[in-house]
């Protein structure tokens, strides 16, 4: 499974690329000085673990900042204290605080999205057009940076793969792809279903090349 371990890994970071400027200068949301448990040591130390962290910090204010002083406030902030916890107990673990950091940036965007801010993340842009999309997988990778850039990586790579193909293979090829498409919706508003169906996906492209 290197492959696809390699394949999340690229997602991650096309989303820590982004927007923030060279890597060098990038500090996370809280002061590196305070810094006392070893997972905020190694978001300090990894400036691209500082980017996920600025990223989310400001997704977490602004909707905050929106909710106001009542009830969904306080549950936004227990939620993100829940939150702070799990990605504590990565302890050191650069993979587990990425991944940590990717799936509550999604479920910010999500709440982000249904509070009525329409914004789509910067960046995510999958292959599909998101006005049109009415399967509920699509709308959930319409609003993650990390799935749409792995949708992305899988169509970029799969019609690579079709050019090359005639006649039989090429249907053979597409047939599985329409396959892989409907085991993919029934993932429906499952992040990690999604995700891991692209992994698979795509580690199965990577290793068909010498079927074909």
């Amino acid at each position: 499974m290197r492959s696809a371990t390699k394949v999340l890994e690229a997602a991650l970071r096309a989303i820590e690329d982004q927007d923030y400027g060279a890597l060098p200068e990038v500090k996370p949301s809280f002061d590196c000085r305070n810094a006392r448990l070893a997972a905020e040591k190694e978001i300090c130390s990894r400036p691209r673990l500082a980017k996920l962290d600025v990223k989310m910090a400001g997704l977490y204010r602004a909707i905050s900042d929106q909710l106001g002083r009542g009830q969904e406030r306080r549950t936004l902030k227990w939620d993100q204290g829940q939150w702070l916890r799990q990605r504590n107990q990565c302890e050191g673990s650069g993979r587990c605080i990425r991944e940590a950091y990717a799936d509550r940036i999604y479920a910010l965007e999500s709440l982000q999205a249904d509070l009525g801010q329409n914004v789509e993340p910067a960046g995510a842009h999958p292959s599909f057009d998101c006005g049109q999309a009415s399967q509920p997988t699509e709308q959930v990778i319409c609003e993650s940076e990390v799935l749409a850039n792995l949708d992305q990586q899988l169509a970029g790579s799969y019609d690579q793969q079709r050019q090359t193909l005639r006649g039989r293979k090429r249907r053979k090829l597409e047939r599985e792809q329409a396959a892989w498409l409907e085991q993919r919706n029934e993932c429906r508003y499952r992040f990690n279903c999604i995700r891991e169906a692209y992994e698979e996906r795509l580690f199965s492209l990577s290793n068909s090349v010498e079927d074909f």
